[in-house]
């Protein structure tokens, strides 16, 4: 029974191993997620600056149409003034001219206003092209090679996987069955040390028979709370040696 207990832990340290370069990889995808996000930002904050100064630009060409518009308007009531007959119809001619020119003056002032929005969404936006351009190629680094270190942690797996393979098939397979299906219903850990005449799993203290059956090591003993198998820890545990196919 003492070859079957470190047969299971021989095979635990490959799945401890493989979950913890699994957690290492799953722990490098968030940090990769957030160098994507910090790149997005990148180009959102450099495409609103281009689109405040687009819309400027736009405003300012509306706006200079607009003038143009009501000073030709100016030029075509004075030209007709001498046309006119009557008295009011005059007055009421110069009244639109009055009302034309006053427009120009308003549409002017808003050009300017307008014109210091493009100035400045200018300066902005080559401000946010050049450090677009730097911390692109900083972050598009930085995603490279945790990329890299992830691809690098995945390849270790699978090759602990190849060897976690190998090594189960010279588990007898009904041994191996009982720990696969504690492992998949407890997590992890499926074989654990008795600790201070506890379950090493789940902290459940023992009773004195079970401790007494786990240092004979005759029967496979499991904890009653988790199901998990128990064993008396020694200084350095021996694994089983494969077995050897005969010639």
């Amino acid at each position: 029974m003492q070859g079957e207990l470190s047969f299971l832990i021989e095979l635990q340290k490959h799945d401890n191993i493989i979950d913890d370069l699994r957690e290492k990889a799953d722990a490098i995808t968030p940090l990769i997620q957030k160098k994507n996000q910090q790149l997005e930002a990148l180009k959102s904050d450099l495409k609103n600056a281009k689109d405040a100064l687009s819309q400027h630009t736009l405003r300012k060409k509306q706006l200079e149409a607009d003038a143009e518009a009501q000073e030709k308007l100016v030029q075509k009531h004075n030209s007709e003034l001498n046309s006119l007959k009557s008295n009011d119809a005059y007055k009421a001619m110069l009244g639109e001219i009055q009302a034309a020119k006053a427009a120009v003056v308003k549409i002017e002032d808003e050009i300017l206003s307008v014109m210091e929005a493009v100035e400045v969404d200018n300066r902005r936006y080559k401000e946010l092209e050049t450090k677009f351009k730097s911390d692109e190629t900083a972050v598009k680094s930085e995603i490279q090679q945790l990329e890299s270190q992830r691809n690098a942690v995945l390849s270790d797996v699978k090759k602990k996987e190849e060897e976690r393979a190998a090594y189960a098939a010279t588990v007898p397979p009904a041994l191996l069955g009982q720990y696969e299906a504690i492992r998949e219903k407890r997590g992890s850990l499926a074989i654990v040390p008795m600790i201070n005449n506890s379950c090493g799993g789940c902290h459940l203290g023992l009773t004195q028979a079970k401790m007494n059956e786990i240092r004979k090591a005759k029967t496979l003993m499991v904890c009653d709370s988790c199901s998990r198998i128990l064993y008396l820890p020694v200084a350095e545990a021996v694994p089983a040696t494969p077995a050897v196919p005969a010639n």
